[in-house]
Protein backbone atom coordinates (compact mmCIF):
# COMPACT_ATOMS: atom_id res chain seq x y z
CA UNK A 1 0.00 0.00 0.00
CA UNK A 2 1.19 3.40 -1.08
CA UNK A 3 2.09 5.93 1.73
CA UNK A 4 -0.27 8.67 0.73
CA UNK A 5 -3.68 7.71 -1.10
CA UNK A 6 -7.41 8.86 -1.76
CA UNK A 7 -10.46 6.39 -0.96
CA UNK A 8 -13.82 8.20 -2.73
CA UNK A 9 -16.75 7.42 -0.43
CA UNK A 10 -15.07 5.66 2.11
CA UNK A 11 -17.25 2.40 3.34
CA UNK A 12 -17.43 0.75 6.61
CA UNK A 13 -19.59 -2.50 5.11
CA UNK A 14 -20.43 -3.42 8.86
CA UNK A 15 -20.79 -1.23 11.82
CA UNK A 16 -23.23 -1.08 14.74
CA UNK A 17 -23.63 2.90 14.54
CA UNK A 18 -25.44 3.53 18.34
CA UNK A 19 -22.97 1.22 19.93
CA UNK A 20 -20.00 2.73 18.87
CA UNK A 21 -21.04 6.05 20.07
CA UNK A 22 -22.66 3.56 23.18
CA UNK A 23 -18.97 2.69 24.36
CA UNK A 24 -18.30 5.91 25.33
CA UNK A 25 -21.13 5.50 27.72
CA UNK A 26 -20.50 2.40 29.11
CA UNK A 27 -16.89 0.92 31.12
CA UNK A 28 -14.64 0.25 29.19
CA UNK A 29 -13.25 -3.74 30.14
CA UNK A 30 -10.50 -3.99 27.29
CA UNK A 31 -7.25 -3.35 28.82
CA UNK A 32 -8.12 -6.24 31.39
CA UNK A 33 -5.69 -8.92 31.93
CA UNK A 34 -7.73 -11.11 34.31
CA UNK A 35 -10.90 -10.66 36.58
CA UNK A 36 -9.25 -9.32 38.91
CA UNK A 37 -8.17 -6.20 37.57
CA UNK A 38 -11.91 -5.13 37.72
CA UNK A 39 -10.87 -3.52 41.29
CA UNK A 40 -8.74 -1.23 39.53
CA UNK A 41 -11.65 0.61 37.78
CA UNK A 42 -12.45 3.69 38.08
CA UNK A 43 -16.33 3.76 38.09
CA UNK A 44 -18.59 6.71 37.32
CA UNK A 45 -22.60 7.28 37.25
CA UNK A 46 -22.49 7.41 33.17
CA UNK A 47 -22.04 4.09 33.43
CA UNK A 48 -25.20 3.10 34.93
CA UNK A 49 -28.68 2.49 33.37
CA UNK A 50 -30.69 3.15 36.40
CA UNK A 51 -29.25 0.51 39.17
CA UNK A 52 -27.52 -1.69 36.61
CA UNK A 53 -23.42 -1.33 36.11
CA UNK A 54 -22.85 -1.42 32.06
CA UNK A 55 -19.61 -2.39 30.89
CA UNK A 56 -18.04 -3.59 27.31
CA UNK A 57 -14.93 -5.59 25.85
CA UNK A 58 -13.49 -7.73 28.30
CA UNK A 59 -11.94 -11.02 26.32
CA UNK A 60 -10.41 -14.08 27.99
CA UNK A 61 -8.41 -14.89 25.37
CA UNK A 62 -6.16 -12.16 26.48
CA UNK A 63 -5.77 -12.81 30.42
CA UNK A 64 -3.23 -14.68 31.96
CA UNK A 65 -5.65 -17.55 32.64
CA UNK A 66 -7.93 -18.01 29.25
CA UNK A 67 -10.74 -18.79 31.06
CA UNK A 68 -14.18 -17.28 31.55
CA UNK A 69 -14.46 -15.02 34.63
CA UNK A 70 -17.37 -16.19 37.45
CA UNK A 71 -19.62 -14.05 39.37
CA UNK A 72 -17.76 -14.32 41.89
CA UNK A 73 -14.91 -12.18 40.83
CA UNK A 74 -17.62 -9.46 40.71
CA UNK A 75 -19.81 -10.22 43.67
CA UNK A 76 -16.47 -9.06 46.29
CA UNK A 77 -16.78 -5.48 44.41
CA UNK A 78 -21.30 -5.26 43.89
CA UNK A 79 -22.67 -7.31 45.83
CA UNK A 80 -26.24 -4.59 46.35
CA UNK A 81 -26.85 -4.04 42.50
CA UNK A 82 -26.69 -5.84 39.00
CA UNK A 83 -23.86 -5.69 36.91
CA UNK A 84 -24.01 -6.65 33.13
CA UNK A 85 -20.31 -6.82 31.72
CA UNK A 86 -20.51 -7.49 27.41
CA UNK A 87 -17.76 -9.51 25.83
CA UNK A 88 -15.66 -8.40 23.39
CA UNK A 89 -17.61 -9.08 20.78
CA UNK A 90 -21.01 -8.71 22.34
CA UNK A 91 -21.81 -12.96 22.22
CA UNK A 92 -21.27 -13.46 26.16
CA UNK A 93 -22.39 -11.55 29.12
CA UNK A 94 -20.65 -11.47 32.45
CA UNK A 95 -23.05 -10.86 35.65
CA UNK A 96 -23.00 -10.92 39.25
CA UNK A 97 -25.25 -12.97 41.37
CA UNK A 98 -27.91 -9.90 42.36
CA UNK A 99 -28.48 -9.44 38.47
CA UNK A 100 -28.76 -13.74 38.32
CA UNK A 101 -31.44 -13.38 41.10
CA UNK A 102 -33.69 -10.55 39.29
CA UNK A 103 -33.69 -12.90 36.45
CA UNK A 104 -34.52 -15.78 37.68
CA UNK A 105 -31.86 -17.61 36.00
CA UNK A 106 -29.67 -18.68 39.27
CA UNK A 107 -32.78 -20.59 40.77
CA UNK A 108 -34.12 -22.06 38.14
CA UNK A 109 -33.88 -25.54 36.54
CA UNK A 110 -34.58 -24.75 32.79
CA UNK A 111 -32.13 -26.11 30.12
CA UNK A 112 -30.12 -23.90 28.03
CA UNK A 113 -32.45 -22.03 25.79
CA UNK A 114 -31.99 -23.07 21.97
CA UNK A 115 -29.04 -21.54 20.19
CA UNK A 116 -27.84 -20.21 23.82
CA UNK A 117 -25.61 -21.58 26.91
CA UNK A 118 -25.83 -20.92 30.42
CA UNK A 119 -21.89 -21.65 31.42
CA UNK A 120 -22.57 -23.95 35.06
CA UNK A 121 -19.86 -25.14 37.16
CA UNK A 122 -19.36 -29.10 37.93
CA UNK A 123 -22.39 -28.66 40.52
CA UNK A 124 -24.57 -27.22 37.74
CA UNK A 125 -24.83 -23.75 39.04
CA UNK A 126 -24.92 -21.09 36.90
CA UNK A 127 -21.31 -19.40 37.21
CA UNK A 128 -21.93 -15.76 35.71
CA UNK A 129 -21.36 -16.23 32.11
CA UNK A 130 -24.01 -16.52 29.29
CA UNK A 131 -23.27 -17.29 25.72
CA UNK A 132 -25.75 -15.75 23.10
CA UNK A 133 -29.20 -16.30 23.25
CA UNK A 134 -28.71 -17.28 27.07
CA UNK A 135 -27.99 -13.51 27.07
CA UNK A 136 -31.64 -12.36 27.07
CA UNK A 137 -33.03 -12.94 29.83
CA UNK A 138 -30.62 -10.66 31.11
CA UNK A 139 -30.74 -8.37 27.97
CA UNK A 140 -34.47 -7.70 28.40
CA UNK A 141 -33.94 -6.58 32.29
CA UNK A 142 -31.52 -3.41 31.21
CA UNK A 143 -33.05 -0.40 31.46
CA UNK A 144 -33.16 1.06 27.55
CA UNK A 145 -30.85 4.04 27.19
CA UNK A 146 -33.34 7.14 27.13
CA UNK A 147 -33.77 8.62 23.26
CA UNK A 148 -31.99 11.49 24.74
CA UNK A 149 -28.59 9.01 24.94
CA UNK A 150 -29.31 7.23 21.68
CA UNK A 151 -29.35 10.82 20.05
CA UNK A 152 -25.70 11.84 21.85
CA UNK A 153 -24.53 8.34 20.70
CA UNK A 154 -25.16 8.10 17.45
CA UNK A 155 -23.42 12.18 16.84
CA UNK A 156 -20.52 10.21 18.77
CA UNK A 157 -20.28 7.31 16.49
CA UNK A 158 -20.49 9.40 13.36
CA UNK A 159 -18.01 11.80 15.13
CA UNK A 160 -15.91 8.53 15.27
CA UNK A 161 -16.32 7.47 11.87
CA UNK A 162 -15.36 10.77 10.31
CA UNK A 163 -12.41 11.25 12.40
CA UNK A 164 -10.67 7.86 11.26
CA UNK A 165 -11.98 8.49 7.77
CA UNK A 166 -14.99 6.95 7.25
CA UNK A 167 -18.30 8.10 5.15
CA UNK A 168 -20.45 5.75 4.55
CA UNK A 169 -21.24 2.87 6.63
CA UNK A 170 -23.83 0.00 6.72
CA UNK A 171 -25.08 0.36 9.99
CA UNK A 172 -26.54 -3.24 11.22
CA UNK A 173 -28.79 -2.55 14.33
CA UNK A 174 -32.25 -0.31 14.31
CA UNK A 175 -35.17 -0.52 16.17
CA UNK A 176 -38.01 2.28 16.14
CA UNK A 177 -36.05 4.61 18.98
CA UNK A 178 -32.89 4.70 17.16
CA UNK A 179 -35.14 4.83 14.10
CA UNK A 180 -36.52 8.12 14.95
CA UNK A 181 -33.68 9.66 16.61
CA UNK A 182 -31.10 8.63 13.39
CA UNK A 183 -34.58 10.23 10.78
CA UNK A 184 -34.18 13.59 12.91
CA UNK A 185 -30.37 14.18 12.50
CA UNK A 186 -30.61 13.25 8.64
CA UNK A 187 -29.78 16.53 7.24
CA UNK A 188 -26.75 17.09 9.69
CA UNK A 189 -25.21 13.74 8.96
CA UNK A 190 -21.63 13.91 7.82
CA UNK A 191 -22.30 9.84 7.28
CA UNK A 192 -23.93 8.32 4.84
CA UNK A 193 -26.03 5.30 6.19
CA UNK A 194 -27.46 2.13 4.71
CA UNK A 195 -29.76 1.11 7.38
CA UNK A 196 -30.42 -2.11 8.17
CA UNK A 197 -33.11 -3.27 10.94
CA UNK A 198 -32.06 -6.28 13.56
CA UNK A 199 -33.82 -9.16 15.02
CA UNK A 200 -31.76 -9.81 18.21
CA UNK A 201 -34.19 -12.69 18.77
CA UNK A 202 -34.82 -14.17 15.05
CA UNK A 203 -38.44 -15.26 15.98
CA UNK A 204 -39.28 -11.97 16.22
CA UNK A 205 -38.08 -10.68 12.55
CA UNK A 206 -41.40 -9.80 11.26
CA UNK A 207 -41.36 -6.83 13.49
CA UNK A 208 -38.04 -6.10 12.02
CA UNK A 209 -39.58 -6.36 8.06
CA UNK A 210 -42.43 -3.83 9.24
CA UNK A 211 -40.19 -1.20 11.02
CA UNK A 212 -38.10 -1.21 7.55
CA UNK A 213 -41.26 -1.47 5.40
CA UNK A 214 -42.19 1.86 7.22
CA UNK A 215 -38.95 3.53 7.52
CA UNK A 216 -38.15 2.77 3.79
CA UNK A 217 -41.54 5.15 3.14
CA UNK A 218 -39.73 8.53 4.73
CA UNK A 219 -37.38 10.38 1.85
CA UNK A 220 -34.50 10.93 3.54
CA UNK A 221 -31.01 12.45 2.12
CA UNK A 222 -28.45 10.70 4.03
CA UNK A 223 -29.90 7.01 5.10
CA UNK A 224 -30.87 4.48 2.94
CA UNK A 225 -33.32 1.89 4.09
CA UNK A 226 -31.92 -1.73 2.63
CA UNK A 227 -32.69 -4.56 5.01
CA UNK A 228 -33.14 -7.17 7.87
CA UNK A 229 -30.42 -8.38 9.69
CA UNK A 230 -30.50 -11.72 12.07
CA UNK A 231 -27.93 -13.80 13.56
CA UNK A 232 -27.39 -17.46 12.48
CA UNK A 233 -24.68 -18.44 15.13
CA UNK A 234 -22.45 -17.17 17.57
CA UNK A 235 -18.63 -15.75 17.47
CA UNK A 236 -15.31 -17.80 17.77
CA UNK A 237 -14.12 -16.01 20.45
CA UNK A 238 -16.79 -16.84 23.08
CA UNK A 239 -17.18 -20.61 20.69
CA UNK A 240 -20.71 -20.33 19.94
CA UNK A 241 -20.04 -19.99 15.84
CA UNK A 242 -21.12 -23.14 14.62
CA UNK A 243 -17.74 -25.12 13.01
CA UNK A 244 -18.20 -27.94 11.27
CA UNK A 245 -15.33 -29.82 13.78
CA UNK A 246 -15.56 -29.63 18.10
CA UNK A 247 -13.46 -26.75 19.21
CA UNK A 248 -10.41 -28.12 20.86
CA UNK A 249 -10.45 -26.91 24.19
CA UNK A 250 -14.62 -28.74 24.71
CA UNK A 251 -16.60 -31.23 22.81
CA UNK A 252 -18.86 -29.15 21.05
CA UNK A 253 -19.13 -27.09 17.72
CA UNK A 254 -20.70 -24.15 18.97
CA UNK A 255 -24.20 -22.90 18.51
CA UNK A 256 -27.83 -22.85 15.88
CA UNK A 257 -29.32 -19.97 17.23
CA UNK A 258 -32.17 -21.28 14.42
CA UNK A 259 -33.19 -24.18 12.52
CA UNK A 260 -33.16 -24.01 8.86
CA UNK A 261 -36.99 -24.28 8.40
CA UNK A 262 -37.33 -20.78 10.35
CA UNK A 263 -34.48 -19.41 8.37
CA UNK A 264 -36.41 -20.30 4.96
CA UNK A 265 -39.26 -18.68 6.04
CA UNK A 266 -37.44 -15.50 6.98
CA UNK A 267 -35.87 -15.49 3.77
CA UNK A 268 -39.18 -16.06 1.51
CA UNK A 269 -40.76 -13.04 4.32
CA UNK A 270 -37.98 -10.61 3.74
CA UNK A 271 -37.42 -10.64 -0.30
CA UNK A 272 -40.99 -10.86 -1.13
CA UNK A 273 -41.28 -7.31 0.34
CA UNK A 274 -38.32 -6.03 -1.62
CA UNK A 275 -35.94 -6.02 1.21
CA UNK A 276 -32.11 -7.47 1.42
CA UNK A 277 -31.78 -10.15 4.14
CA UNK A 278 -28.28 -10.12 6.38
CA UNK A 279 -27.42 -12.94 7.76
CA UNK A 280 -24.33 -13.16 10.93
CA UNK A 281 -22.31 -16.38 9.58
CA UNK A 282 -19.00 -16.81 11.51
CA UNK A 283 -18.43 -20.73 11.34
CA UNK A 284 -18.21 -22.78 8.29
CA UNK A 285 -20.76 -24.47 9.07
CA UNK A 286 -23.31 -21.43 9.64
CA UNK A 287 -22.19 -20.38 6.39
CA UNK A 288 -22.80 -23.77 4.37
CA UNK A 289 -26.43 -24.03 6.01
CA UNK A 290 -27.73 -20.88 5.32
CA UNK A 291 -26.23 -21.12 1.23
CA UNK A 292 -27.93 -24.19 1.32
CA UNK A 293 -30.69 -22.88 2.60
CA UNK A 294 -31.13 -19.69 0.28
CA UNK A 295 -30.34 -22.37 -2.99
CA UNK A 296 -33.60 -24.05 -1.80
CA UNK A 297 -35.37 -20.92 -1.50
CA UNK A 298 -34.29 -19.23 -5.01
CA UNK A 299 -35.63 -22.11 -6.62
CA UNK A 300 -38.76 -21.26 -5.97
CA UNK A 301 -38.80 -17.87 -4.55
CA UNK A 302 -38.32 -14.06 -5.13
CA UNK A 303 -34.26 -14.29 -5.85
CA UNK A 304 -33.55 -11.94 -3.19
CA UNK A 305 -30.14 -10.62 -2.36
CA UNK A 306 -28.39 -12.73 0.52
CA UNK A 307 -25.38 -10.49 2.75
CA UNK A 308 -22.98 -13.01 4.62
CA UNK A 309 -22.24 -11.03 7.72
CA UNK A 310 -18.31 -11.77 8.79
CA UNK A 311 -18.13 -15.17 6.99
CA UNK A 312 -14.91 -15.67 9.07
CA UNK A 313 -15.20 -19.23 8.08
CA UNK A 314 -15.90 -20.61 4.25
CA UNK A 315 -15.51 -23.89 2.85
CA UNK A 316 -14.66 -23.98 -0.74
CA UNK A 317 -17.78 -25.94 -1.38
CA UNK A 318 -19.78 -23.56 0.38
CA UNK A 319 -17.93 -20.68 -1.92
CA UNK A 320 -19.27 -22.65 -5.24
CA UNK A 321 -22.43 -22.28 -4.42
CA UNK A 322 -22.16 -18.18 -4.12
CA UNK A 323 -20.93 -18.07 -7.86
CA UNK A 324 -23.75 -16.12 -9.88
CA UNK A 325 -25.92 -15.54 -6.97
CA UNK A 326 -26.84 -12.42 -5.72
CA UNK A 327 -24.64 -13.19 -2.57
CA UNK A 328 -22.32 -10.35 -1.20
CA UNK A 329 -19.82 -11.21 1.86
CA UNK A 330 -18.84 -8.50 4.67
CA UNK A 331 -15.85 -9.25 6.03
CA UNK A 332 -13.53 -7.81 9.03
CA UNK A 333 -9.85 -8.35 8.08
CA UNK A 334 -8.86 -6.67 11.58
CA UNK A 335 -10.36 -9.50 13.21
CA UNK A 336 -7.56 -11.61 11.99
CA UNK A 337 -5.01 -8.99 14.23
CA UNK A 338 -7.43 -9.74 17.35
CA UNK A 339 -8.10 -13.34 17.15
CA UNK A 340 -4.91 -14.63 15.64
CA UNK A 341 -3.25 -15.32 19.10
CA UNK A 342 -5.92 -17.86 19.57
CA UNK A 343 -7.74 -18.94 16.28
CA UNK A 344 -5.32 -21.80 15.33
CA UNK A 345 -5.55 -23.12 19.58
CA UNK A 346 -9.49 -23.36 19.18
CA UNK A 347 -10.25 -24.48 15.76
CA UNK A 348 -7.49 -27.03 14.76
CA UNK A 349 -8.27 -28.59 11.31
CA UNK A 350 -10.62 -26.06 10.83
CA UNK A 351 -8.25 -23.41 10.70
CA UNK A 352 -7.74 -23.70 6.93
CA UNK A 353 -11.17 -22.26 6.63
CA UNK A 354 -10.46 -18.92 7.68
CA UNK A 355 -10.58 -15.57 5.92
CA UNK A 356 -11.36 -16.99 2.19
CA UNK A 357 -11.44 -13.58 0.88
CA UNK A 358 -9.01 -14.68 -1.70
CA UNK A 359 -10.79 -17.39 -2.69
CA UNK A 360 -13.89 -15.38 -2.90
CA UNK A 361 -12.30 -13.13 -5.29
CA UNK A 362 -10.92 -15.87 -7.31
CA UNK A 363 -14.19 -17.25 -7.71
CA UNK A 364 -16.11 -13.95 -8.47
CA UNK A 365 -18.18 -13.65 -5.17
CA UNK A 366 -18.64 -10.33 -4.42
CA UNK A 367 -17.25 -8.88 -1.08
CA UNK A 368 -16.70 -5.45 1.00
CA UNK A 369 -14.61 -4.83 4.40
CA UNK A 370 -15.51 -3.44 7.75
CA UNK A 371 -14.29 -3.22 10.97
CA UNK A 372 -17.79 -4.48 12.81
CA UNK A 373 -17.27 -0.99 15.06
CA UNK A 374 -17.36 -1.10 17.84
CA UNK A 375 -16.10 -4.77 18.24
CA UNK A 376 -12.99 -3.57 16.57
CA UNK A 377 -11.91 0.28 16.00
CA UNK A 378 -13.17 1.66 12.46
CA UNK A 379 -9.53 1.57 11.50
CA UNK A 380 -9.11 1.06 7.65
CA UNK A 381 -5.68 1.10 7.52
CA UNK A 382 -5.89 -2.43 10.12
CA UNK A 383 -7.69 -3.64 7.81
CA UNK A 384 -4.79 -2.87 5.08
CA UNK A 385 -2.37 -4.15 7.45
CA UNK A 386 -4.74 -7.51 8.13
CA UNK A 387 -4.52 -8.25 4.88
CA UNK A 388 -0.64 -8.41 4.39
CA UNK A 389 0.55 -10.03 8.22
CA UNK A 390 -2.79 -12.94 7.47
CA UNK A 391 -0.11 -14.02 4.30
CA UNK A 392 2.01 -15.51 7.54
CA UNK A 393 -0.44 -17.54 8.49
CA UNK A 394 -0.94 -19.23 5.20
CA UNK A 395 -4.33 -17.18 4.39
CA UNK A 396 -4.30 -16.08 0.63
CA UNK A 397 -4.34 -12.70 0.04
CA UNK A 398 -6.21 -10.36 -3.08
CA UNK A 399 -4.42 -8.93 -6.33
CA UNK A 400 -7.09 -6.70 -6.31
CA UNK A 401 -6.65 -3.26 -4.88
CA UNK A 402 -8.03 -3.56 -1.39
CA UNK A 403 -8.87 0.26 -1.63
CA UNK A 404 -11.77 -0.67 -3.81
CA UNK A 405 -13.25 -3.22 -0.81
CA UNK A 406 -13.36 0.15 1.14
CA UNK A 407 -15.08 2.18 -1.25
CA UNK A 408 -19.41 2.68 -1.85
CA UNK A 409 -19.96 2.38 -5.17
CA UNK A 410 -22.48 4.44 -5.26
CA UNK A 411 -21.00 7.71 -6.38
CA UNK A 412 -23.54 10.19 -7.04
CA UNK A 413 -25.36 9.91 -3.93
CA UNK A 414 -22.88 12.02 -1.80
CA UNK A 415 -20.99 13.57 -4.87
CA UNK A 416 -17.58 15.15 -3.99
CA UNK A 417 -16.93 12.78 -0.82
CA UNK A 418 -13.21 11.31 -0.38
CA UNK A 419 -11.18 10.85 2.49
CA UNK A 420 -7.22 11.27 1.85
CA UNK A 421 -4.85 9.08 4.39
CA UNK A 422 -0.82 8.70 4.86
CA UNK A 423 0.27 6.00 6.35
CA UNK A 424 -2.08 5.18 8.96
CA UNK A 425 -3.29 8.77 9.59
CA UNK A 426 -6.28 10.98 8.40
CA UNK A 427 -5.31 13.76 6.62
CA UNK A 428 -8.44 15.09 5.30
CA UNK A 429 -12.05 14.07 4.90
CA UNK A 430 -14.48 15.56 2.89
CA UNK A 431 -18.53 14.76 2.81
CA UNK A 432 -20.61 16.20 -0.02
CA UNK A 433 -17.16 19.03 -0.41
CA UNK A 434 -17.31 20.46 2.41
CA UNK A 435 -14.13 19.74 4.11
CA UNK A 436 -15.31 17.80 7.55
CA UNK A 437 -11.32 16.96 9.00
Amino acid sequence: MESKYRISNCFDSHVHWAGTGQTQQKLSLRELTSPEDVSQLSINSSYFRDSWLIGFGWDQNLWREKVFPTRQHLDDLFRHGPVAFFRCDGHALWVNTKALEISGILTSQEPDPEGGKIVRDQAGVPTGVLIDMAMERIEKLIPKPSRRQIGEALVLGMQIFNKNGVTHIRDMTCDLDQWQEKAKLDRELTLAVEQYFSSENPKNYTQAIKLALEAKKENLQNIRVKGVKIFFDGALGSEGALISGNYKSCRHNGLKLIDEKLLKEIMIDVWSEGLDLAVHVIGDEACDLVMKAACDVWEFADRGVLHLEHAEMVRPETIIMMKNRRVICHMQPCHYLSDRSFLSKKLGGQFKYLFPWGLLEKTGVEFHFGSDSPIEPPLVPRNFLALSEARSDGICGISSDPKRHHEHSDLLWTPNTWSEFEGDHVNSVNFRGKKII
